[in-house]
């Protein structure tokens, strides 16, 4: 859950990291 705050973390910042994986 951490890698989504890399890459799509600043892409995705409106959709929570539980909504990726």
């Amino acid at each position: 859950m951490l890698f989504d705050t890399t890459r799509t973390g600043h892409r995705l910042k409106r959709i929570k990291p539980s909504d990726l994986v």
